[in-house]
């Protein structure tokens, strides 16, 4: 994986350092118009030896499907705002169409099932924007 340094200065003169992985930034061919989609979970597991049936289902499904974890956290910081995820969960996906294509598999809609059997969760999508 290639790194690069990136720095900003900002007007009282601080600087800010921090190592990027340059292929996350790497343009897109011409014509390519398929951009990353987002899953992001508010996951509340009511019955954690139930869930873990769950678990060891969808991630094998995840992995196949190409998804990364991007954060599991159950201690994500509040910053403005009521909301108190008791663990957030973000995944990205190659596209919205390999994220539905997921999402209704006929694979994942038992894990579905078991997944609100032992938890709450609330789950939003979205696309990242077209950026060259």
């Amino acid at each position: 994986m290639t790194h690069v340094l990136v720095h900003h200065t900002y007007g009282n003169g601080q600087l800010r350092l921090r190592i990027v992985e340059i292929d996350r930034f790497r343009p897109r061919p011409a014509g390519a118009s398929i951009v990353p989609a987002y899953v992001v979970i508010d996951l509340d597991v009511s019955d954690p030896a139930g869930f873990q049936q769950y678990i060891d289902g969808v991630t094998p499904l995840i992995e196949q499907s190409g998804a990364r974890n991007l954060l599991i956290d159950d201690n994500a910081v509040v910053l403005e705002g009521d909301w108190e995820p008791a663990t957030l969960v973000i995944h990205e996906f190659a596209s919205k169409a390999a994220l539905q294509e997921f999402w209704d598999s006929p694979e994942y809609q038992p894990l579905k099932e078991l997944r609100r059997k032992y938890s709450s969760v609330k789950v939003v999508a979205g696309q990242s924007p077209d950026v060259p």
